[in-house]
């Protein structure tokens, strides 16, 4: 019965961390044109270029340039008033006032300057940074999308697979993309980010009639399955 008893209480705790998660999809639908910046979800983020720039909202209702993940739109981020031969693009999205955000996925079109070549002969790399340190970089030069008719000529980038490695649980302030050999053009849309899961809190008490040791070991648990909690949650684990 304790056991019934003890798994009965837990579970509210479980909804409550599993919750704390919060993934928005922006479309960029609502952004104004040339914005060097956007906001999703109250969360604001801020676009800066490299290379290839500048990189800003382009907004243009009857070119239907965009993909949304599910069809036709037309806001995204891109570099068409500048693109050139030769010149690879970079720019950087950052969350204002560093906070802390993890990227789930996002589609790209990536051609040369005059959009010729789509999806071949280039590559992509994003790298995430918190506070300026690397947290993963993720690259390829095979697997985009070749054929304009199909999702409007986007690829999806999804951060649980992009590169070989599952980075949508990685804490990151900064997302900075670059392309190499023919992507001179670049255009980002339906970027899809999440909050940071709460850690819970780990209490200990321990009894007047256990050993330093004893605790010590009951405290690694803890924190263990505290570590597990977020984890869970942050790749879309469930209670069950």
């Amino acid at each position: 019965m304790k056991k019934k008893y003890l798994l009965i209480l837990l579970m509210p705790f479980f909804v409550s961390v599993l919750n704390a998660q919060t993934i928005s999809t922006e479309t960029f639908e609502t952004e104004t044109n040339s914005s060097t910046s956007f906001t999703d979800n109250s969360q604001v983020f801020n676009i800066t270029s490299q290379s290839g720039g500048p990189f800003d909202i382009y907004t243009h209702p009857v070119d239907n340039w965009g993909w949304n993940g599910t069809t036709i739109d037309n806001r995204f981020i891109d570099n068409s008033s500048a693109a050139v031969a030769g010149v690879n693009a970079g720019f950087t999205i950052s969350s204002a006032g560093a906070t802390s955000f993890r990227v789930v996925s996002f589609w790209i079109y990536l051609s040369r300057s005059n959009l010729s070549s789509l999806g071949t002969g280039g590559s992509l790399t994003v790298v995430g940074k918190l506070g300026g340190v690397t947290q993963f970089t993720a690259t390829s030069s095979s697997g985009f999308n070749t054929n304009a008719s199909v999702n409007n000529g986007f690829t999806l980038i999804n951060f649980a697979s992009f590169g070989g490695s599952n980075n949508t649980t990685k804490n990151i302030d900064q997302l900075v993309i670059t392309t190499g050999g023919l992507f001179e053009y670049a255009s980002l849309d339906a970027f899809r980010w999440s909050t940071v899961p709460a850690t819970p809190p780990v209490v200990l008490t321990c009894p007047t009639n256990t050993t330093v040791a004893a605790c010590q070991t009951q405290a690694a648990v803890n924190a263990a399955f505290a570590t597990w909690l977020a984890t869970a949650s942050g790749s879309g684990g469930t209670s069950g």
